[in-house]
């Protein structure tokens, strides 16, 4: 077996995220980015043409920064830590029992949390749909409108 190609690294990024989510969590999440948008693609050579990143969005909800703050509490208990060397108020570097961290930023919809949101959050986490990766854990994804 060769060398593991951009989607292959890919999909193993979304699998470590949501096995370290949990099924407690992981239903209230939905995956977004660069890091999905192969799952949005049916052809393998376009798939593997995919511009790689080397993070992995979510968008939450959570309602008021108490919501948000226990949030961080139950991710921080599944390996998920906050760096004080990250510019980006979101993001969490997962550690988990892999050599190396993953950058996951966690978005919330409720804009008072961190001064900002997206006006399609809301709707991109109702719309999401069930996607099976190929680890058999299931992850809710956005589609594009």
């Amino acid at each position: 077996m060769g060398t593991p190609g951009n989607w292959d690294i890919q999909q193993h990024m979304l699998a470590r995220v949501a096995q370290a989510l949990g099924p407690d969590l992981l239903p209230d999440v939905a995956f977004v980015g660069g890091c999905t948008t192969g799952l949005l693609m049916t052809d393998a050579v376009s798939r593997e043409a995919v511009r790689f990143t080397e993070d992995v969005d979510l968008i939450v909800h959570v309602m008021g920064l108490g919501s948000w703050y226990r949030l961080q509490q139950l991710l921080a208990g599944k390996g998920f830590r906050t760096s004080p060397n990250d510019d980006v108020v979101c993001r969490t570097r997962l550690r988990d029992q892999h050599a190396s961290e993953l950058i996951v930023d966690f978005m919330p919809d409720d804009a008072a949390v961190l001064g900002f949101s997206n006006r399609w959050y809301a709707d991109a986490l109702r719309e999401a749909y069930d996607h099976a990766l190929p680890t058999s854990v299931t992850i809710r994804v956005v589609a594009p409108a």
